[in-house]
């Protein structure tokens, strides 16, 4: 049971049909939606298709072409989306909670955030109304919950911003110069240069920053998950740290190296920030693993 500023639905695709469960202040409600495992995933990839979640050439091809009819191409599959996943529990849904998905399957790569309700010509997206998160199971977010902090306030927050490490992507400067520019005192930048691995680990394990806020490139590896990465200072875009590590000399020092991967970020004592942010490409891809997501 979990505390009443919660609700959590969770799908399960089966063959013929989608199980819809809702729980929420100790009850659990079911639902079922007639859609096929093969159609349901059929219209999902279209939709990520569409907003160029799959192919990004793809997509900037689509945009330059007829950007109003692309807009509209994605709202009309999304609003779909909306009918089959949202609508059947809509009248369960309360706005004042906080929503946890726990998908199923193809489900994990829908950004549940952007799908839309279409009304009378207006288009109302889910985040708009809902205050959204998705986990891969409900015994996780027990464990989450479990080690929740007692709320600060945001003025009492110290950020660690980074911010285009790499030096080719300057709207990822400006985020992080904005952040700066507003939580004047809460905030210490590194941009550019300034962003490397070794002060990068050296500032989060300070252990006196609430919040990591990370905007950059990033990459999934697929078959070494523990070296999917963060690009940071001295990095390059497509780097591969698999093939890195196997040809590395002996005074090569992964600490140092640019690439801030998952294995590196695992071995961390990160207890003390309370979110994170990673603002990065394609960072909610890689195989999609029975029972993991």
């Amino acid at each position: 049971r979990f505390d009443d500023t919660i609700q959590v639905v969770e799908y399960k695709l089966t063959a013929e049909q989608l199980l819809v469960f809702v729980l929420k202040q100790g009850e659990l409600r079911t639902n079922s939606v007639a859609i096929s495992q093969k159609n349901l995933e059929e219209l999902v990839n279209r939709y990520l298709a569409a907003i160029g979640a799959e192919s990004n050439m793809d997509f900037i091809e689509m945009a330059e072409k007829d950007p109003a009819g692309a807009f509209q191409k994605s709202l009309h599959l999304s609003n779909q989306l909306y009918d089959l996943l949202i609508a059947p529990i809509a009248s369960e849904l309360e706005s004042e909670k906080t929503t946890y998905f726990v998908p199923d399957g193809v489900l994990f790569r829908l950004p549940f955030a952007a799908l839309v309700k279409t009304d009378d010509h207006s288009q109302r997206f889910l985040i708009e109304s809902l205050t959204i998160a998705t986990i891969q199971s409900v015994h996780l977010l027990e464990d989450f919950i479990k080690m929740r902090k007692p709320a600060l306030a945001m003025n009492e927050m110290q950020v660690l911003a980074v911010g285009n490490p790499t030096g080719d992507l300057p709207e990822a400067e400006k985020e992080v110069k904005s952040l700066a520019n507003n939580l004047t005192n809460q905030v210490e930048a590194l941009i550019r240069a300034d962003a490397n691995e070794a002060t990068v680990l050296q500032k989060l394990t300070q252990r006196q920053f609430d919040i990591f806020h990370v905007a950059s490139h990033a990459k999934i590896d697929h078959y070494f998950p523990f070296d999917s990465y963060i690009a940071l200072s001295g990095a390059t875009r497509d780097g591969d740290v698999t093939a890195r590590r196997g040809a590395a000399h002996a005074d090569y020092d992964e600490a140092r190296d640019g690439y801030l991967t998952a294995q590196e970020i695992a071995e961390l004592d990160l207890t003390h920030i309370r979110h994170c942010h990673v603002a990065a490409c394609q960072t909610a891809i890689g195989r999609l693993l029975r029972g993991e997501g």
